[in-house]
C-alpha cells in the first residue's frame, strides 16, 4: 500500500464581524491579493463535536500562487469549530487568526479514521451542498490547528480551478466579487443561504 498522496491546498484565517471588513483590505493592501470571491454560506448536516450546529459564515476566497487563502467570518451565535478557537484568543491580528489548513484526499474515510488515530479529534463535519461532506478534525493538540478536507469533486474543482486562473490574470480592477461568478452556467450552487 503506496503512502497517501495528500497536499495542503488552503490555508485559512478567522476574524470577527466586525474586524472582516478591516482584514480584506489587510489582505488586499498588504499582501496584494485579489481579486476576493466573497459568498455567505450555511453548509447542511452540520454538527460540532458530535451534536446538531447551524454555523452561518462569509468568507472570502482567493490564490496567491498554487495556494488558496480563506478568509473567514461567522455570522451567527451557532457553536462551531470558529468561535471556539476565536474564544481561545484576547488578540485578533488584522490578517486574522491561523485557523486551518486544507488538504486534498483520496479517501475520505480513511483520511478522517487516520488523523482521528493520530491525535485528531471529530470537531465539525457537514455537507457541501451537492459535493459531500466536509470536514474539520481538530488536531491543535499534535499540529497546534485544524485540518479540513472534503470528498473529491470535480464541480468544486472547476470552481477552484476558476478562481485561481482569475487571480493570476488579476489586473488590480474589480478586487472583490461574488462567489456565484465561479459556478459553471447550469452548474450546482455550493452557496446554501439561510
Amino acid at each position: 500500500m503506496s503512502p497517501p498522496r495528500e497536499k495542503i491546498i488552503q490555508i485559512a484565517y478567522i476574524t470577527t464581524p466586525d474586524r472582516f471588513d478591516d482584514c480584506l483590505h489587510y489582505w488586499q493592501t498588504a499582501m496584494a491579493a485579489g481579486p476576493m470571491f466573497l459568498g455567505d454560506f450555511r453548509l447542511q448536516n452540520q454538527t460540532y463535536r458530535g451534536k446538531p450546529t447551524d454555523v452561518a459564515m462569509t468568507v472570502a476566497l482567493f490564490f496567491q500562487g498554487d495556494v488558496q487563502i480563506e478568509l473567514i467570518k461567522q455570522t451567527n451565535d451557532a457553536p462551531g469549530a470558529y468561535l471556539e478557537v476565536l474564544n481561545r484568543h484576547t488578540h485578533i491580528p488584522r490578517a486574522g487568526i491561523f485557523h486551518h489548513h486544507a488538504i486534498t484526499v483520496d479517501n475520505f474515510d480513511e483520511t478522517y479514521a487516520r488523523l482521528l488515530a493520530q491525535g485528531g479529534k471529530e470537531s465539525f463535519m457537514s455537507n457541501l451542498p451537492g459535493a459531500g461532506r466536509l470536514t474539520y478534525v481538530d488536531m491543535t493538540e499534535t499540529l497546534g490547528h485544524y485540518i479540513e478536507f472534503w470528498e473529491n469533486n470535480e464541480d468544486l474543482n472547476a470552481i477552484n480551478r476558476r478562481m485561481k486562473d482569475a487571480c493570476a490574470q488579476w489586473d488590480g480592477k474589480d478586487s472583490l466579487r461574488a462567489f456565484e461568478s465561479l459556478y459553471a452556467p447550469g452548474g450546482p450552487s455550493l452557496s446554501a443561504k439561510a
